[in-house]
């Protein structure tokens, strides 16, 4: 008898094909059996007028410290999440000393675990699981700052070495690739020579990198042009974290910058993007003041205060912080950020034409890119990225279909990353599963309900466990840290193998601790 079985649903298997009517049988973390009859089970869903999909992959998340802070991971597994890629934008979680002003900002109360490297984190990790799985990108930024003491400007080649020893020990304990932040410092002040290091090495183990590109602004095609050098001149599969086009006078340079990315291809690079299906960003408002034409240009009227130490002046625009200050917006800005240096603002500098162009390329998955944090104020793309896409831009505006939305965000992500054994409904894979209504399902539209799960997720299963049931979380904790597996690569000028489609179900990626 198996453990859980759903019957009556609707099949989206994540390969992008058709749906069918099937039930699913579950035992001991795997799908063991999809069709008319699966047999019986301890738990019985019945889901009629329901969905099945894979348990959705988030490919660009900020959950390193939340899975210390908030192991529960609610604002994730609520919203049909499974699985989380960490360490994105050159921020990571290790070293400790250089992390926590990270995970300062976002949990500044939180007693978090001193972990020295990734090899202590993703242990400790283990050793605590979560309520998702977990896939971590090495921070460069990061690294560097350790290395450097946080100081900018050009790297040593003493220092140099150091990184790239960090990074190869970080690799070796399982890191599945690594991230460039370089809009942001220390990153940006990293030399070529320094990049290509970095880049070379994720490309000699056929691993990923993931980048926050330099400019997304009037910027947007030379720093496209800049990674796609990297990537020639290693051969490194390569992902653009949060593909956009940022300010109004830049909007419809993504029709372009797709375009690069298509010939990349075709000259053999292995190159796809991400987006969050939103017309507004979020970042740190240092990172703004300090270029502002990277992020479409400083319109005060347009940038809202997210997250900062006096949480009255979350919600109001800088236009209204210098009102209330008597000051000038910039000034206002200026003193919020040296007052609250942990400040994130949303900035509404995109178009939906651009959203929905990014979104109509096979080759775009999909990323949260939200902020977690102990105070619950974030941009709605946190809970609600996932339900959005699936139910305004699929099944409303039906710019992709259904299936194809479920396929970028379960077995697209999963080839791409390596996730062996998940992304796809299949018997002998994990059994990572969201049950959903598709009439129902949609995020809480609108910048003005920043948080809250989005509605039309009735079930989501972890490793073969309950971690939400009937809309509600469980509180169990099956995640497990998924170790790198090294795509092959081809013969010559090093460049990557681009698997096939389907994962290879025969090798699953389970390497976690004790389950809670």
């Amino acid at each position: 008898m198996s453990e859980i079985v759903i019957k009556g649903t609707t099949v989206y298997d994540g390969t992008g094909a058709e749906p069918s009517r099937a039930d699913i049988a579950i035992s001991d973390g795997r799908i063991v059996k999809i069709g008319d009859d699966v047999g019986s089970a301890a738990t019985s869903l019945e889901c009629h007028d329901m969905s099945v999909a894979p348990g959705f992959i988030d490919v660009h998340t900020h959950d390193d410290f939340a899975l210390a802070a908030d192991p529960d991971m609610g604002f994730k597994v609520l919203g049909g999440v499974t699985t989380s890629i960490i360490g994105n934008c050159g921020e990571g979680p290790a070293p400790h000393q250089a992390a926590q002003n990270i995970w300062k900002a976002q949990y500044p109360d939180a007693d978090m675990p001193r972990w020295a490297d990734y090899r202590s984190y993703i242990n400790w990790l283990e050793q605590n699981p979560p309520a998702l799985n977990v896939v971590t990108l090495v921070g460069h930024g990061t690294l560097r700052a350790g290395v450097m003491n946080g100081g900018t400007g050009a790297a040593l080649p003493r220092q140099r070495a150091e990184i790239q020893d960090q990074l190869e020990a970080a690799l070796d304990a399982g890191a599945s690739g690594a991230s460039f932040g370089l809009f942001y410092e220390p990153g940006r002040s990293a030399a070529r020579n320094e990049l290509l290091g970095v880049a070379r090495t994720i490309a000699d183990r056929g691993l990923i990198l993931a980048v926050h590109l330099r400019d997304e602004g009037a910027g947007l095609l030379n720093s496209i042009d800049e990674i796609l050098d990297l990537a020639r001149d290693t051969g490194v599969r390569l992902q653009v974290s949060h593909h956009k086009a940022a300010g109004v006078n830049n909007h419809g340079l993504v029709l372009d910058s797709l375009k690069k990315l298509e010939m990349a291809r075709h000259e053999g690079l292995e190159v796809n993007c991400d987006q969050y299906p939103y017309t507004a960003s979020s970042t740190h408002l240092e990172a703004v003041l300090s270029d502002p034409e990277g992020v479409g240009g400083f319109n005060p009227s347009n940038i809202d205060v997210c997250l900062t130490g006096d949480q009255t002046l979350c919600g109001l625009s800088l236009e209204q912080l210098g009102k209330l200050w008597k000051l000038e917006p910039v000034d206002a800005a200026v003193r919020l950020s040296a007052e609250s240096p942990e400040t994130t603002v949303i900035l509404r500098s995109m178009s939906e034409a651009d959203v929905i162009s990014v979104l109509s390329d096979p080759h775009t998955m999909i990323g949260s890119d939200g902020l977690p944090n102990a105070y619950g104020i974030s941009h709605p793309r946190l809970y609600g990225t996932f339900a959005r896409v699936i139910g305004r831009y699929a099944r409303d505006a039906r710019i992709i279909s259904v299936e194809e939305a479920i396929h970028r965000m379960t077995g697209l992500a999963a080839r791409t990353f390596g996730l062996r054994g998940r992304g796809e409904l299949a018997p002998g894979s994990a059994a990572d599963l969201v049950v959903f209504s598709l009439p129902a399902i949609m995020d809480r539209d609108g910048l003005g309900n920043l948080g809250g799960p989005p509605s039309g997720i009735q079930h989501v299963i972890v490793n073969g466990e309950l971690v939400v049931r009937d809309g509600e979380p469980t509180g169990t904790r099956p995640g497990v840290m998924i170790r790198n597996r090294e795509w092959p690569k081809t013969q010559g000028g090093g460049q990557c193998h681009t698997p096939d489609r389907s994962p290879a179900l025969g090798e699953p990626s389970l390497s976690g601790g004790d389950r809670r």
